[in-house]
């Protein structure tokens, strides 16, 4: 499986290479536009289809007899998506929407059926020359990690919000809703104020829950057209109800923005992050009497991303690097979470879609002790349009896993979809 995800890898750099080195049109817009397609903003679309999918190595939060998490066989099933992307524009306003659910039947395994949802919207308004404002919401669940995608690739300040960042294939229920306001205070200089608040509910006994929030100011010298430096400061509150563990971060970074060439974009901040991790420890003494030790661990750590971006008419590449703290991942909790992207789509060949999309996510747990989890996974699918409105889609992705404390963990997963869907529209039918 690993060889196998490595392939998909180097299959990922060569199809990105072809395409980045085609001389195509493109029109410029901000970074991580919810609605968009291969490079493109859209008027609203819908679609909804069925086929069939092949699940192997499922991995719900349940043990054998033997005490081992257990591991569900390969499984044919039965999947029904629907769904919806793309831009609305008012004279000030503009709102994205990105919408996808998906149910599962699987006929020999009926226990494991499953409804997922995920939806994103994004507003933004234009208040005056000088203010602006944005609003964004992202919320859904899934009882299968990484099954359901929409074409919206999740802040990386907010790995609640990404799924395919997650262990277990188990009820999962989050939200991440974010409020910005920017003033332009003359044609070099700028400001944002903005906030963001979480929660990431497990249904799963045993796992830790997490919500907070972070507020976030950021100062924006333009030195050019093209160029731009800045600074950041963000106040971050985390919260496991479950485990009685929280902790206070400060994030203090520079940032640096600028366009190469005529369609690349170049995001950079780097800094570092100063967290104190609380946590409550109950010692039982005898039957009706207990210890409450109160533990507290101070964290310092080299913090950043990068966003390089390359824009074509019809295609696009996204390359994305963060290295920052989170609520965790269900099994690790408040972490350092250092985590990798890269994605291409390409509707540049009449009737057809193509993405090749990986990622990387790796919790170490700032609370004490060395455990830790990473995850890594590669894809690729593809839409031909039999006709105007009715598509053919197929896709393959792949999973890999490591626990640092847990040696019987099952280390990898598959998954196929070949669905049929209907769509009407011009363009061949984009769903990654």
């Amino acid at each position: 499986m690993k060889h196998l995800i490595h392939k998909l890898f180097v299959a990922l750099c060569v199809l990105s290479s072809a395409i980045l080195g085609q001389d195509s049109g493109g029109v410029t817009r901000s970074a991580g536009d919810v609605g968009s397609r291969s490079g493109q903003q859209l008027n609203v679309r819908y679609y909804a289809g069925i086929g069939g999918v092949y699940d192997d190595g499922q991995v719900p939060f349940a043990t054998d007899a033997q005490g081992n998490l257990f591991r569900v066989p390969g499984i044919y099933g039965v999947e029904a998506r629907a769904g919806a992307f793309g831009v609305h524009r008012w004279r000030r306003s503009q709102l994205g929407i990105d919408y996808a659910g998906a149910f599962r039947h699987y006929p020999e395994r009926p226990f494991y059926d499953s409804i997922d949802q995920a939806l994103t919207l994004n507003w933004t308004h234009q208040q005056s020359e000088h203010l602006s404002y944005e609003l964004r919401e992202s919320a859904g669940t899934y009882g299968r990690a990484g099954a359901i995608r929409t074409g919206f690739n999740a802040a990386i300040d907010n790995p609640a919000a990404t799924p395919a960042s997650q262990l277990f294939d188990t009820r999962t229920y989050y939200s991440v809703s974010s409020a910005s306001a920017s003033y332009i205070l003359n044609p070099r200089t700028s400001y944002t104020f903005s906030g963001d608040a979480f929660v990431s509910n497990r249904r799963a006994e045993g796992l830790a829950d997490s919500w907070g929030y972070t507020l976030t100011g950021l100062w924006n010298r333009r030195f050019s057209q093209r160029t731009s430096i800045g600074a950041r400061y963000a106040l971050g509150k985390y919260y496991t109800p479950n485990q009685n563990i929280d902790s206070l971060s400060h994030t203090f970074e520079g940032t640096y923005s600028t366009q190469f060439g005529q369609f690349w974009t170049l995001n950079v901040r780097a800094g570092i992050f100063i967290s104190q991790v609380n946590s409550q420890l109950i010692i039982p003494l005898s039957a009706n009497q207990a210890l409450l030790v109160l533990l507290s661990r101070n964290n310092t750590f080299p913090s950043g991303s990068l966003l390089l971006r390359r824009q074509f008419k019809r295609a696009l590449f996204n390359l994305t690097y963060a290295r920052s703290m989170g609520g965790g991942n269900g099994f690790v909790s408040i972490a350092r979470l250092e985590s990798g992207t890269v994605g291409v789509s390409y509707t540049g060949i009449r009737h057809w879609n193509f993405g090749v999309d990986g990622g990387y996510y790796g919790w170490k747990t700032l609370s004490g002790g060395f455990a830790g989890s990473s995850t890594f996974n590669a894809g690729a699918g593809v839409t031909y349009d039999l006709t105007r409105s009715l598509h053919l889609s197929a896709r393959y992705d792949a999973r890999h896993y490591d626990i640092d404390t847990v040696n019987y963990f099952p280390s990898n997963s598959s998954r196929v979809s070949i669905m049929l869907m209907f769509s009407p529209g011009d363009v061949p039918l984009s769903l990654w």
